[in-house]
């Protein structure tokens, strides 16, 4: 029998407790080789006990052998197994553990502030159940874990303006902070920038209005113009006319309104017209007041026609409803333009109806004007009082001016009556072209360049033309002297339907005193002198030495030692030009 080594025995023995606990098995041999069973030197079979041979040798750790062995940090994990051991497991590096932190020797569970990317982390603590983020390039497995909220092709994108994403300075999708795009209405906003509407209330932006002191919507400017019912002011933005308060839009600027930019603006009542305009509306313009309106009216908010009894002055009227256009005339002290725009016997003077100085002015003013009865005023706005006159404004170029009228019948005007050569005025109630005798205010008050002498025989006026200038017909007379004409005998004699004059001295003019005499006209003389002359022909006659009983006649024809003796008595008119 042979020998047995008790340390392969043990061996064996220690093997075979270990094997208890697990399913594997030991196997304990000898050098390898069996039992022949053959005699040993003492020519003895083997029974069956272990050859004198040594034990097999132990079989080399693997990472499944469920024996903590080789390089293993804890059973079968770490080290070089493939396989990271588990959390609380035993550990010596950090590249041990599944978690891939090591500490103490021992693997610690995955944790969001270990500096490790692990458990369901996306990338080093971030992202997964990780509260904090992934920053942009930072490894990702969905758009959740990534700050910007935008995961491409598993890894973090920097945020953009158009990744549908609210990320960056954003305040709402893809708007507001540096995005050029605003915030739509409703949208979170931060500030009034990141809006449309240019207004943020409460952290949304808030639809655009016309009182909200921004520029939104379609305004022009700030609460006008475009849907606001607000228009913009001078100097404000516009993009049209409409957008103005002034209506004029000028280089995208609301221009301030004036009177000739082809817009009713300012405070104009009609298109460039009324108001603070110079000029004023037509008729039919709109107007607001009467001085809006060139004619002066203003019915129902639009300016009427001027109208001569409308109470204005308009259209072609020189005065209020009288003058030019209008067939009423204007009365003394309106405004004229000519004098046919005033009323019967005034002129125009200085563009004002005043009385005419004399029938001459009259029809100088007034061409055609008929004869009859005027108010003249010689001095004007004098002290002189005004006076009515007879104006004939036909005979021998008209403008004749009434002075005197004297019945030769009557004893009136006889040549030594102080009628002539005084200021006292006769019947000056009395101006007319009649048989009334009369001494009018023309006597001391009207200058004139020519003299009418006018006398009525058998019904038959016939007269004469003195061109003779002088301030007033008492000029002439009041001195009482003898003032020559030169007419000729025949001009004289015309005046009469039968003149009788002796053929002699044949001396005319004013105030002839001799053996007869005559204020205005000629006397004769059968002598060939002028030293007792017996005839005479005119107004204002005295003396008949012939035959006194001829002497009755103060205007007309008296003669006597004549061819024929006569005493003719007529009624003779004094007119001044």
């Amino acid at each position: 029998m042979k020998k047995i080594n008790f340390l392969w025995v043990a061996l064996a023995t220690a093997a075979g407790i270990a094997a208890c606990g697990d399913s594997s098995t030991l196997e304990v041999t000898d050098a390898g080789v069996a039992d022949s069973g053959v005699k040993d030197s003492g020519s003895q079979t083997d029974t069956g006990v272990i050859d004198a041979g040594t034990v097999d040798a132990t079989p080399a750790p693997t990472c499944t052998d469920r024996i903590k062995n080789g390089t293993e940090a804890d059973i079968d994990c770490g080290g070089s197994c493939a396989t990271k051991c588990g959390d609380g497991k035993a550990c010596a590096a950090t590249k041990d553990c599944t978690s891939g932190v090591c500490t103490n020797k021992v693997c610690a569970a995955p944790a969001c502030t270990d500096a490790v990317k692990n458990g369901t982390e996306a990338d080093v603590d971030c992202g997964g159940s990780c509260a904090t983020k992934c920053g942009d390039g930072k490894a990702c497995a969905a758009a959740g874990d990534c700050t910007s909220g935008a995961c491409s092709a598993n890894v973090c994108a920097s945020p953009a303006c158009i990744d549908s994403v609210k990320n960056g300075s954003e305040t709402d999708v893809d708007c507001g902070g540096a995005c050029p795009a605003k915030c739509g209405d409703g949208k979170a906003c931060a500030a009034t920038t990141d809006c449309g509407s240019g207004v943020c209330t409460n952290g949304a932006c808030v639809a655009a209005a016309c009182n909200d002191a921004v520029k939104n919507g379609n305004e022009a400017d700030v609460d006008c113009g475009g849907a606001c019912a607000a228009k913009c002011g001078d100097g404000k933005a516009c993009g049209a006319a409409g957008d103005c308060g002034s209506g004029v839009c000028v280089n995208g600027t609301c221009a301030v309104a004036a009177c000739d930019d082809a817009v009713k603006n300012g405070n104009e009542a009609d298109i460039d017209c009324g108001g603070a305009c110079a000029v004023k509306c037509g008729d039919g313009k709109a107007c607001g007041a009467a001085s809006d309106c060139g004619s002066g009216v203003c019915t129902n908010g639009t300016c009427a026609a001027p109208a001569c009894a409308d109470g204005i002055k308009n259209g072609g009227e020189t005065d209020v409803d009288c003058g030019g256009v209008c067939a009423t005339k204007c009365a003394v002290g309106k405004a004229c333009v000519a004098s046919a725009d005033c009323g019967s016997g005034a002129v125009c003077t200085g563009n004002v109806c005043v009385l005419p100085t004399s029938c001459k002015s009259i029809l100088a003013g007034k061409p055609g004007i008929a004869s009859g009865v005027y108010t003249l005023d010689p001095d004007g706005a004098g002290a002189k009082p005004s006076f009515q006159a007879y104006c004939d404004m036909v005979s021998d170029g008209g403008g004749w001016t009434l002075a005197l009228k004297a019945d030769g019948a009557k004893q009136t005007f006889t040549y030594a009556a102080p009628l002539w050569t005084n200021a006292t005025l006769l019947a000056t109630d009395k101006p007319d072209l009649d048989k009334n005798e009369a001494k009018l205010a023309t006597w001391n008050d009207i200058a004139f360049t020519d003299v009418r002498v006018a006398i009525v025989d058998a019904n038959v006026t016939r007269a004469v033309k003195i061109p003779k200038a002088s301030a007033s017909l008492a000029a002439i007379f009041t001195p009482n002297t003898f003032v020559a004409t030169n007419l000729g005998r025949a001009s004289w004699l015309g005046l009469m339907a039968a003149p009788s004059l002796q053929l002699n001295c044949n001396q005319e003019g004013f105030s002839l005193a001799s053996q007869v005499s005559v204020r205005i006209g000629i006397i004769g003389n059968q002598e060939n002198d002028c030293g007792s002359p017996d005839s005479w022909i005119g107004i204002g006659g005295t003396g008949a030495p012939c035959n006194g009983a001829l002497n009755t006649s103060t205007t007309g024809n008296i003669a006597t030692c004549a061819a024929v003796d006569k005493a003719t008595a007529a009624f003779g008119y004094v007119f001044v030009r």
